[in-house]
């Protein structure tokens, strides 16, 4: 098992589902014949959606995941 930790500033935790969700959403990709190895990891490319100076946009994502439905059952 591999742990992903962000580099610097702490995320907000409605941004870290984002990352999640879109880690998820590349699953397919790897399956039990290609599994996500750490070296397969650290050549990965997460898209993220990105603000104006191409810097991943961490309150977009955040704004996103708590406009969804039931997002307010996310965090309690």
């Amino acid at each position: 098992m591999n742990v992903l930790q962000p580099y610097g500033d702490p995320l907000d935790l409605h941004a870290a589902l984002f990352v999640c969700a879109m880690i998820r959403h590349e699953r397919r990709r790897f399956t039990y014949g290609y599994k996500w190895t750490k070296e397969r990891m650290e050549r990965s490319t997460i898209r993220l959606p990105a603000g104006p100076g191409g810097d991943p946009d961490w309150q977009a994502m955040a704004r996103f995941v708590r406009g969804t439905p039931f997002s307010a059952a996310l965090v309690r």
